[in-house]
Formats: structure tokens, sequence, C-alpha cells
């Protein structure tokens, strides 16, 4: 597992644990969103497309200041998200700018039952032109409505086969205040 990923994977779980055992939806995306836009010494530069009140597209743009004093932006990142029609995360797939164009590098699934919040990332195969199975999971357990128990991580030898546990935390009955919560069910 690549660093960006595992820290990402990381980030994306201690949100979801800060949640109160909740999952994330487009409330979470958009407020995910306007606290990057508003972080003033950044070094890059966001836009959104909406959907109504939901975040369908997000642009991450490098910010470069030039020698007279203007300010350049560069493409670098597109996320695209899709919810289910209560709202919920069910993906978010990440396209790279290169050579003047977007490019598909990989997806987020987000699946939820009653006991499990799970992310699997799968990588998009240009050859095949689409998704590759999924190689990597991070799943957290959930403990009645109010705490979590574990967190763990998985990884598929090669992108095949079963999933080979990597890591595992316990949090066990973990509680979190109500000014924690980033969604609400």
């Amino acid at each position: 597992m690549t660093m960006q990923k595992l820290v990402f994977s990381m980030m994306m779980c201690l949100v979801a644990m800060m949640a109160q055992a909740q999952v994330l939806n487009k409330q979470t995306v958009s407020n995910a969103y306007n606290n990057a836009v508003h972080q003033n010494e950044c070094e890059f530069a966001y836009n959104a497309d909406y959907d109504g009140d939901a975040i369908t597209t997000l642009y991450v743009y490098q910010k470069k200041q030039g020698r007279r004093g203007t300010l350049t932006l560069t493409p670098t990142y597109q996320y695209q998200f899709v919810y289910d029609a209560d709202g919920l995360l069910l993906s978010r797939t990440t396209l790279r700018w290169h050579e003047g164009e977007w490019h598909r590098a990989g997806r987020l699934d987000y699946t939820t039952d009653q006991a499990t919040y799970s992310v699997e990332y799968s990588r998009w195969n240009p050859r095949r032109r689409q998704f590759d199975s999924p190689v990597e999971k991070m799943t957290y357990t959930l403990v009645g409505d109010s705490a979590v128990d574990n967190v763990c991580c998985y990884q598929r030898i090669n992108g095949k086969g079963d999933y080979q546990l990597q890591w595992q935390t316990f949090v066990i009955g973990m509680p979190m205040a109500d000014e924690n919560y980033l969604t609400k069910k």
C-alpha cells in the first residue's frame, strides 16, 4: 500500500469514527470541501459541480505564483462522487490531470450494514478500460450506536485471491460526544 493511499484510508476511517459510527454522506463531502476552500494559506485551489445540494465533482488545482505576481492554476485531481437516494456516499472516483486531459486512476467504494462500515480501493486498468477488482479494504466494526470496536486494513496479494489482514487496531467502546457528529442517521 502506498503511503498516500494509507494516509487517505486512515483519514476516511477517522472521519467515520469521529462521526460516532456514522457513514459518509453528501453533507460530509460538502463540509470537507468547504473546509478546504476556506484555508487561506494553501497550495491548492478548489471548485465543485453540484446536483442540488450534493457535490458530484470536485476539482483540485495546484497554485503557482509567477515571477510577476501572477497566479496560475494547474489542474491536478478530479473527484467524482456517487450517492444513494438517501445521500449516503457510494463511491468516489479519482482522476489525474496528465498531458492535457483527465485520466481515471482509482475508485473507493463505500458499503455499510448494521455492524460494519467498509471502504474498498480499485485501480483503473487502462488496457481493459475498466476498474480492476478491489485490492485494498478498510473496515470498522460498530458497537451499538455510539462506539467503534475495531479498525482493520486488508490487502489482496497481487490484487487476487482473498483479502489478507494487514493490521488491526482495537478501539473498544470508544464513546463519542454529540459535538463530534459529522453526520446523522
